[in-house]
Parts: C-alpha cells; sequence; structure tokens
C-alpha cells in the first residue's frame, strides 16, 4: 500500500483545479503546463488525474492536446 502524504493530495488538488480551470476556458494550456511543470507532480498521478477529467469530459479536444503536449514535454 503506498501511503499518501498531505503535501501528494495538496499538490494533486491544485493540478486537477489547474485542469478544470484551462477546461472551462479561464486559462491556456501554457498556463496549465507551468502550473503541472511546478508543481513537481509524479507521473502516475498525474496520468490518473487525466482518466478522472476523461470520464467528467469525454472526447473533449482541449483535454486531447492538453495530454498530448504533456506527453510530448516527457510530464509523462
Amino acid at each position: 500500500m503506498v501511503k499518501v502524504t498531505a503535501e501528494d493530495e495538496s499538490i494533486r488538488r491544485m493540478v486537477e483545479g489547474s485542469i478544470e480551470t484551462f477546461l472551462n476556458g479561464k486559462q491556456n494550456q501554457n498556463w496549465v503546463i507551468g502550473t503541472i511543470r511546478e508543481s513537481g507532480i509524479n507521473k502516475e498521478a498525474l496520468k490518473k488525474l487525466f482518466s478522472e477529467a476523461y470520464k467528467r469530459y469525454p472526447k473533449n479536444l482541449q483535454l486531447l492536446e492538453l495530454e498530448k503536449s504533456c506527453k510530448q514535454m516527457g510530464l509523462f
């Protein structure tokens, strides 16, 4: 079992919020990628956040583009 620290949870929530903000049109892709990079979130946690976002926003083209950009940058 993997222990999740309060700091890990805080980072996850921050990145999740930035993805939501981007998908709601309040920020651009560069902003959310910067947030993801600066957060230090691990690759597995980021993958999980994307899979959760796809459940809420199925077939969202912005989300697909964001995921593609994150993969190209080696974020996961």
